[in-house]
C-alpha cells in the first residue's frame, strides 16, 4: 500500500477504455489504484485479497469484489464525506502480465486510456500523449506525473516532468522514456472564473499549494472596479451560491467575510446601483449608491465633490426612473446650504436618480474697476450694482462722478441700458438708488472719474 500524489481523476479506465468496451467488475487478484483529488494522503494501490476487502484509511475495510469501479467511486465518496470536504474519488483497475504491456495516460488529455507498448521499440512520454490525442487546453504542462513501480522494492515512485522543458530545442533530455505499467497523469490547471465589476473579468489559474481567499482571487483580475457592490459578492460552486459581504472584511478582517475559493468556482461581483450627478458640480458623473444606506440630495452632490461656483442651487432638478415620463422635480437647496434649514428636510435620493445642477448666468463687470470679469452670486445672495462693483474689487481710481451703466437684454433680444447714479450711496450711505442685478446683466463703470461734481 503506497502513497500516491494529488490526482484529479475524472476519467476512469480499465476495460472502460472506449464506449465499445463495457466497464468490468473488480475481481480477486486485481490491482486497483484509488486516488483522492487534493487528498494524496488517502491515495491507495492494493491487490484485492481473497477476502475481497481492502482497508482504506479512516473508513477501514470496504468490500470491493464484484463492484464496478464507478460503483466503488460512489461508495467511497459517501464514506469519506464526514472526513473530507467534497471528496472526489477515482478507481482504476491495473492489469498485470506479459500479455498486458501497457502504459496508462490519465486526466488532461483528450482520450484517456491504456496504450500497448511496442514489442521492440520504447514509448516516450510525448508519444503516449499523442496516442491519447493530445492535451486538453487546461492541461498543466509543467506538472506531468509519471507513476512507476520500482522493480526491486515494489514501491511506486513519482517522477514530475515539465513538457515545456523536454520540448525545448536545447533540452538535454528531449523526451522521457516510459516502461510497462507506467501511469502518466496530466493534471488540469486549477481555474477560477471572475465576472462582474472587476478590472479584468475572465478565467484565471489558481496558485497551487496554499488556500486562495477571495481577496487574493480578485487581485488576479486586477481588483474590483469603483462601482462594485462589495456587500453582495457571490461565490458560485456548482448549484450553490454563497453570498459574501466583502466590505465587512475590510472593516473587521473577519475570515468568514473572506472565504477560500476553490478550483472551478465562479466569483461574481455585482455592479452597485448608480446615481448620476451632472451640471455645475466639481466632478460630474455616475456614482455607486451606498448599499444598505440612505442618501440625500446634499450627500449626492458631495459625492460629486461639491458645487461649482456658478451652481444655481435654487433650481436643482431631480429626474427619477419609474416616474411618469421620468418626471423632473425642482428643489431649492439655498436654505440648506446656508444652514438655516433643518438637515432632516434634505431630499431623499433613490438608486437610479438623475441629479442636474443648473448653471447660473454670470454677471459681467468691466470698466474702471480693479478686477473686471465674470462673477456669480453666493447661494441666496441678491446682487445689486454696488455689490457687483465690490465683487470686482471696487473702483480702480477715485469714486466716480458719472452714473454706472447697467445693460440688460430685453425679451426682444435687444439690450437696454439703465443709468445708475450711486454717488449718494458712496457719500451718505443712501441705498435708494442701488438697483438689483440679474443673471446675464452687464455692469459698466465709466472712465470719467471724480472731477468735482455735485
Amino acid at each position: 500500500m503506497t502513497r500516491l500524489p494529488v490526482l484529479a481523476l475524472f476519467c476512469i479506465f480499465s476495460v472502460r477504455l472506449t464506449a465499445a468496451e463495457p466497464e468490468r467488475k473488480i475481481e480477486l487478484g486485481d490491482n486497483i489504484v484509488v486516488t483522492f483529488f487534493n487528498n494524496p494522503d488517502l491515495d491507495l494501490q492494493a491487490a484485492v485479497p481473497p477476502s475481497g476487502e481492502v482497508i482504506f484509511k479512516l473508513v477501514g475495510k470496504v468490500k470491493v469484489v464484484g463492484m464496478l469501479p464507478s460503483e466503488l467511486e460512489k461508495k467511497l465518496t459517501e464514506l469519506y464525506k464526514p472526513y473530507v470536504r467534497d471528496p472526489i474519488v477515482s478507481v482504476l483497475i491495473l492489469k498485470f502480465g506479459t500479455e498486458m504491456r501497457q502504459v496508462y495516460v490519465l486526466e488532461g488529455v483528450k482520450k484517456p486510456g491504456a496504450f500497448p507498448l511496442p514489442e521492440t521499440e520504447e514509448m516516450t512520454l510525448l508519444q503516449a500523449i499523442s496516442l491519447a490525442e493530445g492535451l486538453l487546453p487546461e492541461a498543466n504542462r509543467q506538472q506531468v506525473r509519471i507513476l512507476r513501480k520500482d522493480a526491486q522494492s515494489g514501491q511506486r515512485k513519482v517522477v514530475v516532468v515539465s513538457l515545456d522543458e523536454i520540448t525545448r530545442p536545447d533540452s538535454p533530455s528531449p523526451d522521457f522514456p516510459l516502461v510497462a505499467n507506467d501511469v502518466v497523469v496530466v493534471p488540469r490547471v486549477a481555474y477560477v472564473h471572475i465576472l462582474g465589476a472587476v478590472q479584468n473579468a475572465g478565467s484565471y489559474v489558481l496558485p497551487m499549494g496554499a488556500d486562495t481567499v477571495l481577496t487574493q482571487v480578485l487581485a488576479l483580475a486586477g481588483s474590483y472596479s469603483h462601482d462594485a457592490d462589495l456587500q453582495n459578492v457571490e461565490i458560485i460552486r456548482g448549484s450553490q451560491r454563497q453570498k459574501v459581504n466583502l466590505a465587512a472584511f475590510f472593516w473587521n478582517r473577519s475570515k468568514e467575510n473572506n472565504p477560500v475559493v476553490l478550483p472551478g468556482d465562479t466569483v461574481f461581483v455585482p455592479v452597485a446601483s448608480l446615481i448620476h450627478v451632472f451640471g455645475a458640480v466639481a466632478k460630474p458623473g455616475a456614482y455607486p449608491y451606498p448599499v444598505g444606506q440612505t442618501l440625500t440630495l446634499a450627500e449626492a452632490i458631495s459625492m460629486a465633490e461639491g458645487l461649482a461656483r456658478e451652481a444655481d442651487v435654487a433650481n436643482i432638478r431631480l429626474s427619477r426612473p419609474g416616474s411618469p415620463d421620468r418626471q423632473v422635480t425642482t428643489f431649492d437647496l439655498t436654505k440648506l446650504i446656508l444652514g438655516t434649514e433643518d438637515p432632516k428636510k434634505d431630499i431623499a435620493i433613490l438608486p437610479g436618480d438623475l441629479i442636474i445642477v443648473p448653471r447660473l448666468q454670470p454677471i459681467y463687470v468691466h470698466g474702471r474697476v480693479k478686477a473686471a470679469g465674470v462673477y456669480y452670486p453666493s447661494p441666496g445672495e441678491k446682487l445689486t450694482v454696488s455689490r457687483a462693483v465690490a465683487m470686482a474689487g471696487g473702483f480702480d481710481t477715485s469714486p466716480l462722478t458719472k452714473a454706472i451703466q447697467l445693460r440688460r437684454m430685453a425679451p426682444d433680444g435687444k439690450f437696454k441700458t439703465t443709468e445708475v447714479d450711486l454717488r449718494s450711496l458712496y457719500r451718505s450711505g443712501d441705498t435708494s438708488h442701488d438697483v438689483e442685478v440679474l443673471p446675464g446683466d452687464e455692469v459698466f463703470v465709466p472712465e470719467n472719474i471724480w472731477g468735482g461734481g455735485p
